[in-house]
């Protein structure tokens, strides 16, 4: 009967140990509940914010063309017609 009385005992302490943890969750939620009831109320401070040393965003570089790089040159069409594959014959005629 020794582990019948070891499991009743493990049981009570769980069952402990649950309701402490659940009356915590509830004592504990109950101010954050109490701030999600109530109305909601507008803000009328502005935001701190800190300054900003320099208000005005550095000037964009301006672009220039690198000339000392040779560009590959334009493709040219080929204006002449394909040649016609050569006809075999699979067997060689006498």
């Amino acid at each position: 009967m020794g582990d019948k009385e070891d499991r009743d005992a493990i049981f009570r302490r769980r069952q402990q140990l649950i309701a402490l943890a659940l009356a915590g969750l509830a004592t504990s939620g109950c101010d954050k509940i109490k701030d999600m009831l109530a109305p909601p109320q507008p803000c009328l401070s502005p935001p701190i914010t800190e300054p900003r040393e320099d208000p005005k965003p550095p000037p964009a570089p301006v672009p220039t063309p690198c000339l000392s790089q040779v560009a590959d040159p334009l493709p040219v069409p080929c204006l002449e017609a394909p040649m016609p594959e050569p006809e075999t014959d699979p067997e060689p005629t006498p």
